[in-house]
């Protein structure tokens, strides 16, 4: 079980900002439904969930921003109980080239 630190402030602040569209563009980082970083540098940010990623790849992970919302994730393939975790990384479509 992946115990992370729960902080109410941060949480807020990507239910209203994630995919908003709006600017200066932040990017989060979740791990278990917590936010575990806030960042306008979207490479560290991507960094950081990609070591997340790799260390708990059966816990539920995101990284997220303010232009397009989730950009990569370990999530549930559906809605269902007990669903298999997927992993999609969409990181290099929107900041590469």
């Amino acid at each position: 079980m992946i115990h992370t630190r729960r902080i109410e402030a941060l949480e807020v602040l990507a239910r209203d900002l994630v995919g908003d569209g709006q600017h200066p563009d932040l990017f989060f980082v979740g791990l278990a439904g917590n936010i575990q970083m806030v960042t306008t540098d979207r490479e560290s940010a991507y960094a950081y969930w990609r070591h997340l990623a790799a260390c708990f790849p059966t816990t539920e992970s995101a990284l997220e921003n303010r232009r397009e919302g989730v950009i990569a994730a370990i999530e549930p393939i559906d809605e269902t109980d007990n669903a298999p975790l997927v992993c999609h990384d969409e990181y290099h479509r929107w900041f590469d080239g």
